[in-house]
Parts: structure tokens; sequence; C-alpha cells
């Protein structure tokens, strides 16, 4: 019985173990490229020197075998020159023959001048470890090999000198190319930072437009409603001076964040509290807004009992207003959610260090089809809640809401200073 099968020709893919050395061997290779512009002019002026020297040079030469040595290292020279193009340390592998071949004294200035040229590309583009073992062999050569042809000491110091310079000209650019790498980096970062200070920008202007907007539209939407319904000219006449108050305070609020936009985030004089009928969305007093929201909340059919103890202590602008605008949320949801036939209980105190927000209303009874999320009466899309809570995180407050019992209760603290400083 004869079995068939297919031979798979797949390369087996590299173990695991042997991928990090593969990398690392080709990062020891690896070199950034040369400015063409270096390569093309100096390319030409040392093809042209090369060839200056064979012509001058090979006839001085006593020997063939001189002659034929001689001819055979400007050619290597001329060729690992070239391949800079390809890589700077290619190049220098293809140095290296040159220097095994040196012999006699005639042949040592052009490899010094031509080899310390290709070690300087070497020390500026390639990695680190490449350079260092470039720059020890070059150096190496440059006292080795004047010292093994006896040559007086002068001639040693100059080939040693000549290498070093070589060596500190690639540093030179190899720490510009650095410089630059740095430099263009942190542009990129500061870029970066700039792009995310934008984004989060947004998200707050998003933020307050909705605090700004989604209170006042919502007093206005219930009381335009109550309006169709009410018995009375005098009490339609009330529902409707609302509305235009409400309006009005949109617009005033509006009209201050478009001039914090056009300072650019500058916040200039702050308006009174209580200019044009409006709390400002930088400047207001907690005692007038919950007096403001509580009159707001009764016009709508609510019954408030609203509490408002600071017991003297001056609470910082900030505060005030971050309170203020979570209870304006709150009112929102209340005017939107609330059962109209239970009180709403609002109180503002100082607990500790903290000044305290408390608002509890009665859950409207709904049907189930009309029920929220997860079957709650209170349904939302969570933007207003996550307003909140985002304001009073930003004040190192904490911030709970949700239902008890058929309470919906909320608790906003956000520090107020230290007693004691106060």
């Amino acid at each position: 019985m004869t079995s068939t099968g297919t031979i798979d020709l797949t390369p087996a893919e590299p173990s695991p173990a042997k991928a990090p050395v593969q990398r690392g061997w080709r990062r020891f290779w690896d070199a950034r490229q040369c400015s063409p512009w270096y390569l093309g002019i100096v390319s030409i002026l040392v093809v042209l020197s090369i060839s200056s020297d064979l012509v001058s040079e090979v006839t001085e030469l006593e020997s063939a075998e001189r002659q034929d040595r001689y001819v055979l290292i400007l050619g290597l020279l001329a060729a690992a020159f070239l391949l800079q193009w390809v890589s700077t340390t290619v190049a220098f592998t293809a140095l290296l023959p040159v220097y095994f071949l040196a012999r006699t004294g005639g042949e040592t200035l052009p490899i010094l001048l031509y080899g310390t040229l290709i070690v300087s590309a070497v020390v500026a583009t390639a990695n680190a470890l490449f350079s260092v073992i470039a720059s020890v062999l070059a150096l190496g050569w440059a006292v080795l090999f004047p010292s093994l042809l006896h040559q007086p000491a002068s001639t040693i110091w100059f080939s040693v000198i000549i290498s070093v310079l070589g060596i500190g000209v690639g540093l030179f650019v190899r720490f510009a190319w650095m410089r630059r790498e740095a430099d263009a980096l942190k542009i990129q970062e500061a870029r970066r930072q700039a792009l995310e200070a934008a984004l989060r920008e947004r998200r707050v202007l998003a933020r307050d437009l909705h605090d700004i907007v989604a209170h006042n539209l919502t007093i206005i939407s219930m009381q335009a409603r109550t309006a169709q319904f009410v018995g009375t000219d005098e009490a339609a006449r009330q529902a409707l001076d609302v509305v235009g108050s409400s309006a009005k305070d949109a617009l005033v609020d509006l009209r201050r964040m478009l001039a914090l936009m056009r300072e650019e985030g500058v916040v200039g004089d702050q308006a009174q509290p209580g200019h044009s009928g409006s709390e400002s969305s930088t400047s207001v007093d907690i005692d007038l807004g919950v007096s403001r929201v509580s009159h707001e909340l009764m016009e709508l059919g609510f019954t408030v009992r609203a509490d408002v103890r600071l017991e003297g202590r001056a609470v910082p602008l900030g505060t005030q207003s971050t309170l203020y605008r979570v209870l304006q949320e709150a009112t929102s949801n209340i005017a939107k959610h609330g059962d109209r036939s239970e009180p709403v209980q609002i109180s503002v105190g100082l607990e500790g260090a903290d000044a305290v927000l408390r608002v509890s209303n009665a859950i409207e009874r709904r049907p189930q089809s009309r029920k929220g999320r997860g079957g709650q009466a209170w349904n939302s899309s969570g933007v207003g809640l996550n307003s909140m809570r985002e304001r009073v995180s930003a004040f190192g407050g904490t911030f709970s809401v949700g239902p008890e019992g058929d309470q919906w209760r909320l608790v906003a603290a956000v520090p107020a200073g230290d007693p004691e400083d106060m």
C-alpha cells in the first residue's frame, strides 16, 4: 500500500530564540544614509585624486610588484568610498582589506586620508557599537603601520592627529543629527500635547454648552407646555414670562461664553451675581442660585424646601459656581422626571472643609413601557450626570447620585477651603 501526500516547501519560521539575535545583527549594520550632496561632491573629488595618484605615483615606484599592489590599494579605496552610497558600514568593511594590504610608506598617506573620510562618515551615521569598533581599528592602524614600517615618531603623530580629527568631525555631525532628532521629537510631543489640550477644551466647551443651554431649554419647554393647559390668561401670561426670562438667561450665558472664547480662554472681569437677572457661567452666588431654581420649580408646580447654611464663611467663587451648575442640572432632571405631588428638598451646607449640596425628590411613577434603561423610571442619556461628575471631580470633590427607594438623591461635595483659614 502506498500513501500519498504533499510536501510543504514553505521555509520554516525562525525560532523565537533566534529572532532577537537576527534583529540585533541587522541593527549592528544599520546606518543613516549620507547626504547625496556630500557623497556626490566628495566622490568626484576622491576619484579625481585617486586617478591623479595613479598617474603620478605609480611610475615612481621601483618594482612592478609594488606598482601592482599600489594600483590594487587605490582601486579598493575608490570602491570602498563609492560603497558609501550603499551604506557607510559596508564601505568600512571594504576598507579593511586596504588596511591589511598596506606595506610601504608611500602607500600609507592615501589610505590615511581616504580611510579617515570613510571612518568619519561611519562615526556620523552608523550605530554606536559599529562606530566604536571602526574608530578603534582606524586609530590602531594609524599607530601600528607607521611603527611597523619604522617611520619616525612625527609620522605616527601625524597619522593619529588626522584620525582623531576625522573621528571628531564624525562625532560633531552625529551629535548635530541627534540634536535635530531630539528637537523634532520635542516639536512632535508639543504638537501632540497641543492637540490633546484642544480636545480637552472641546470637551469642556461641550460640557459647558450643555450645562448652560439644557437647563434653560428644559424650563422653556415645561413652561410652554404648561401654558397650553392653564385655565386663566393670567397663569398663561406668567408661564410665558418664565419662558422669556429663561430664554434671556440662556442668551446672556452664551454671549459670555463666546466672549471668553474670543479672549482665548483668558477670563476678564467677571459679572456680578444676579447681573441682568442671571447668574453667569463664571460667577454665581449659591444662595441666589438656590432661590432662583426654587422659584423655577415652584412655577412648574413643585413644592420646594430649600435650606442654605454657610455659617458666614466666604466659600470660594469656583466652589459656588460648581455647586450651582450641578444644581441647575439636577433641577432640569427634576422638571422632566420629578413627581409634583412630593416636595423637592434642596440644602447647601458645610461639612468639614467641604461645601455640600444635597438634592432629593420623588420619582414620577411611569408605566413599564415608558421606563428608561434597566427599567428605571429615571430616563436620561447620562450626559448631564457625567457633566456634573466631571465638574465636581475637577475641583477635587465627590459626587454621588441615584435612586433610594422612591426618592432620587444627589450629593455633591466640593472643597471650600480649610475651616481654620476661613
